[in-house]
């Protein structure tokens, strides 16, 4: 990737430990592609964040347990519901005294 001018990839799944440095993936998307591209709502995307949280802690995890779980966004099909779900979400980790946001060079750190 790095020879190609790629600083990083993203998908969507959970990083293999071996990609770490060159892979930050996202595990929430919030949007509902096949229902009209609304709002997934907020059991779902919250679903969606703990599964990787959860397998994050798993001894037979196969992906990488330093990847922060990533959340993607598509600020241009984002309804009210979303923008009001993502706001709160960020306010809840940000209060949380064991969550914290990490930046693009800290997720990629190897």
């Amino acid at each position: 990737l790095a020879e190609a001018g790629i600083d990083a990839l993203s998908t969507v799944k959970p990083r293999a430990a071996a990609a770490r440095g060159r892979r930050l993936n996202t595990h929430v998307d919030p949007i509902d592609w096949k229902g009209g591209k609304r709002f997934l709502g907020e059991a779902a995307a919250l679903d969606q964040a703990l599964r990787h949280l959860e397998a994050r802690l798993d001894p037979a995890f196969a992906g990488d347990p330093l990847e922060p779980t990533g959340i993607l966004t598509h600020h241009l099909v984002q309804d009210a519901a979303c923008w009001a779900f993502l706001a709160r979400l960020q306010g809840e980790i940000a209060a949380h005294p064991a969550a914290r946001f990490v930046d693009l060079e800290e997720g990629l750190r190897p």
